[in-house]
């Protein structure tokens, strides 16, 4: 069995937070690097513990560099009426919110001047090896910046209506007392944590009958309360009114 290297978690979470924080070019030769990593490590691995040449392994493996990272870890899993893909956000409403609450997007949930990449600036990720002490403290600061991430305070006490999908976390006889709602397919159960600020531990009302990463709409008073669960650190708390499914 193929023991992925410690850099392959950091790509994931490179993946799955930084897009939107870092400039394009930057990004891509950062993912380019790492990826050349582990798959000289694929390549290593395979040529000690199989019968292929190293050619047939170029081959096969070559083509890998011109896929977009995002297909290395993504997988399609059925879910109900509507299929989702791992790392998948749900499209913005057509229609806006005729209720007394507001429509609001994940991306309100981050301060404006937040970076999580702060913590990479002064480090050269290419020159780091699966056994250099400095990927673990890379890792693990990348971590604790997530579970630290800054909410916005001006949104305490608002009457917010989001969309995302739950991810349980206490029952009541087959009902749903608790949960978290994440803003993507697969967080918190098929991949990392999001940051602490897109991560709201939501108390409905009335206990609830859904699924595991169903997709739902959740109306109610917002808190910038933490919540460290099992699961993921949540930077907010939100008392639900109504849990919906979700419809564009």
């Amino acid at each position: 069995m193929i023991r992925f290297p410690l850099l392959y978690r950091l790509l994931q979470y490179l993946l799955q937070h930084l897009p939107q924080y870092l400039p394009q070019h930057l990004l891509q030769r950062l993912l380019r690097r790492l990826l050349r990593h582990l798959l000289h490590h694929l390549i290593h691995h395979l040529i000690h513990h199989t019968k292929l040449t190293r050619l047939m392994l170029l081959i096969l493996c070559g083509g890998l560099i011109h896929v977009h990272p995002g297909v290395l870890i993504n997988e399609s899993i059925a879910g109900g009426r509507v299929e989702y893909r791992v790392g998948e956000r749900l499209a913005p409403t057509k229609k806006p919110s005729t209720s007394a609450f507001k429509d609001t997007a994940w991306d309100d949930l981050m301060p404006k001047d937040w970076n999580p990449g702060k913590a990479f600036n002064a480090l050269n990720l290419s020159a780091l090896d699966d056994a250099d002490p400095r990927a673990a403290k890379a890792l693990s600061q990348l971590q604790t910046a997530l579970d630290n991430a800054p909410v916005v305070s001006a949104l305490n006490g608002a009457r917010i209506r989001i969309p995302g999908f739950l991810v349980p976390l206490e029952n009541q006889r087959g009902e749903i007392t608790e949960f978290l709602l994440v803003p993507y397919f697969g967080a918190c159960v098929h991949t990392p944590p999001p940051p602490a600020n897109q991560i709201i531990h939501v108390f409905p009302n009335k206990p609830i009958k859904n699924d595991m990463m169903e997709a739902v709409w959740v109306s109610g008073i917002l808190e910038t309360t933490r919540s460290n669960t099992g699961l993921g650190a949540a930077g907010y708390r939100l008392k639900a009114e109504l849990v919906a499914p979700y419809q564009r």
